[in-house]
């Protein structure tokens, strides 16, 4: 995997060769234990078990993340671009962390359309982790959906590794809800949107890496593929993904945003939500259970979903610190959210929540770095 070589200058000081030592030991450590967040941040945010358990929690968490991104009023050019997009990879949780020395990770998944048929293949397993030094400090969870716009941009992302601005241009997706896909110079091979929580407006994608999953991507389909094997070939089978393959096929056809997708039935398995209602989704009850057993909380969280009383599904926008906006009226206001839980103005009940994983993970990553920079300052 390609990576890039970060150079942290000081200003001379007379001091002890021990302690000079020292200084440059801690700062390596620094500026390592950054670079490995990128690597560490997507496993660990999810209880570790079984490869598969984990990719088929990703798929359904994926899902949700693009039902959300794709309904949310600040982003209609998401919306617009799709149909016209060659490739979509899904993080549903990129997590970032800074005091000075920045680093972020997380895992998705990749989506590519066949051009012929206009079918859409995948998914197939990465992970996506960056680095950065500048005067930075914060921390912030959010879910990316980035759209291949050009066929350049979609070849690079079938690469074991790509990193984002060398091997494809990025740019980030217009914001506001008058906004359109129109504004976008569709010459850039990546488009990317984001909608985060934290103390940063957003997440940057700029000389991130993304890499393939080849342990996910074997779990998941019983057998060794490579990424081009399962997105352009067409190979292995999971019925799992077909609603996700379904969901996207519809957005991309144009589907109006706001409306019920077919074969969705508003679950987010692997959230926890979905555990309430007990039986919501298309993962086995062995992978409902496991999820069951992690405890997860049910705050904070990423992603709301309630049914109105017409049968249709909307993804509801953060209101508050604790409060959700209701995505079929646009009025009411939902109060800390649960499974069964109505909008007090249209009775649209909640029928699935997405919690924030990883949330303990992020704070112990600034606390860490917080630390290793006094010490660089102690040791300097």
């Amino acid at each position: 995997m390609r990576s890039s070589r970060l150079d942290i200058h000081a200003p001379d000081r007379p001091h002890s060769g021990g302690r000079a030592a020292g200084a440059g030991s801690v700062r390596n450590w620094v500026v390592g234990a950054a670079l490995g967040i990128a690597a560490v941040v997507a496993p660990v945010t999810r209880v570790s078990a079984q490869p598969a358990l984990e990719a088929a929690g990703l798929v359904e968490e994926a899902q949700a993340a693009l039902l959300a991104l794709s309904s949310d009023r600040q982003l209609p050019a998401l919306s617009a671009l799709l149909p016209r997009a060659r490739a979509v990879f899904i993080a549903p949780q990129v997590f970032r962390a800074a005091v000075v020395v920045g680093a972020s990770g997380g895992t998705g998944i990749l989506l590519v359309r066949d051009e012929k048929r206009g079918a859409w293949h995948g998914p197939a397993f990465y992970t996506l982790g960056g680095a950065s030094v500048g005067l930075q400090i914060g921390a912030a969870a959010s879910s990316v959906v980035v759209l291949a716009m050009t066929e350049r941009g979609a070849a690079a992302m079938l690469k074991p590794s790509l990193q984002v601005g060398a091997d494809a241009t990025l740019a980030l997706g217009p914001v506001g809800a008058g906004v359109e896909g129109g504004t976008v110079n569709l010459s850039t091979d990546l488009v990317a949107f984001a909608r985060s929580r934290g103390l940063y407006g957003g997440v940057s994608l700029q000389g991130a890496v993304l890499g393939a999953r080849a342990a996910w991507n074997h779990a998941y389909y019983g057998q060794a593929l490579t990424p081009s094997d399962i997105l352009v070939h067409g190979e292995g089978a999971n019925l799992q993904a077909q609603t996700l393959l379904g969901v996207v096929q519809r957005l991309a056809r144009g589907f109006p945003r706001r409306e019920q997708t077919p074969g969705w039935d508003g679950s987010l398995s692997g959230g926890h939500g979905a555990l309430e209602s007990g039986s919501r989704g298309p993962l086995s009850p062995a992978v409902v259970a496991y999820f069951g057993s992690l405890g997860l909380p049910a705050r904070p969280i990423t992603a709301v979903v309630v049914r109105s009383q017409e049968g249709l599904t909307y993804a509801c926008s953060p209101d508050g610190r604790t409060g959700w906006r209701c995505g079929r009226c646009g009025q009411g206001s939902i109060a800390e959210p649960t499974v069964g839980s109505r909008c007090p103005t249209c009775h649209s009940e909640v029928i699935a929540t997405q919690p924030e994983l990883g949330v303990w993970l992020v704070g112990l990553v600034t606390a860490v770095l917080l630390l290793g920079w006094v010490l660089l300052e102690w040791w300097g």
